[in-house]
């Protein structure tokens, strides 16, 4: 998922003033991490301030953890300070979302290395999303998050030098690098975009072997067109030896998903 702030905000959002019993030993470890965090530790206040929020061993609170998030942010904990970007990017902290502010924690925690925030920085360059919006800068941002491991960053990467779009040159063996990074990490659409690559010989020697390879691989991770290339591939014979069989499976594998069973 290109968005993994939002993706972040969507798994913790929805619970906010959401009260419950609490088991006792739930109870206990909140209690000990408040203890810690009281004390100024900031792994502790991080921890505490999901705790607010999610309403683990405490009713939640959203003030209560951005509290928390901050003390800990002020401490440079470049995890909270993620996460307090994350929320001054939607409007959950006021009727408006703060791009000013939520691009300068983002930057902090960027500027410590941390992949996700680095991957953020880089698209908000790469659209002027509270940025002035600069290719160089997304570039250097997203190709930081990619070098750590960060898969939506090599993929965005990955098709900012295929496409020659947000004022990157068109590179299709850069394009194709990023992809494999992506892909041997099992992300289905750099396994899809990496099985492309090989099919039309864009930035690698055409090899429809290779092709059905990587979009076998997307296909069995429910990846919707790597299921419908693959079915052609069978029906063809294209890198594979002909199977209706194996065609009627994969389309019939498209079929269901779209359907929702």
């Amino acid at each position: 998922m290109e968005f993994t702030w939002l993706l972040t905000f969507l798994l913790l959002a929805g619970v906010t003033g959401f009260a419950a019993p609490q088991p006792d030993g739930v109870r206990k470890r909140f209690e000990e991490t408040k203890t810690k965090a009281e004390k100024g530790d900031p792994a502790a206040q991080y921890k505490l301030g999901f705790c607010y929020f999610n309403g683990v061993g405490v009713d939640s609170d959203l003030d209560e953890t951005v509290k928390w998030f901050r003390r800990a942010a002020d401490q440079g904990y470049a995890a909270a300070q993620y996460q307090l970007s994350v929320f001054y990017a939607t409007d959950l902290l006021g009727a408006v979302a703060n791009q000013p502010e939520s691009v300068k924690w983002l930057r902090k925690a960027a500027d410590q290395g941390y992949a996700d925030a680095e991957y953020m920085l880089g698209l908000f360059y790469s659209r002027g999303d509270g940025v002035a919006k600069d290719a160089t800068q997304a570039v250097k941002w997203l190709r930081k998050a990619g070098e750590q491991g960060h898969a939506d960053a090599q993929v965005k990467l990955g098709l900012m030098y295929h496409q020659g779009a947000e004022g990157v040159s068109q590179d299709r063996v850069e394009a194709g690098k990023w992809f494999r990074k992506g892909a041997e990490q099992g992300s289905a659409e750099a396994q899809f975009n990496m099985a492309a690559c090989y099919d039309h010989g864009e930035g690698v020697n055409h090899d429809a072997a290779e092709a059905v390879k990587w979009y076998r691989k997307a296909a069995a991770q429910g990846y919707r067109p790597a299921q419908h290339n693959l079915g052609i591939h069978y029906y063809e014979g294209k890198g594979v030896g002909r199977s209706v069989v194996e065609a009627h499976v994969a389309v019939h594998s498209l079929v269901e998903l779209g359907s929702g069973k």
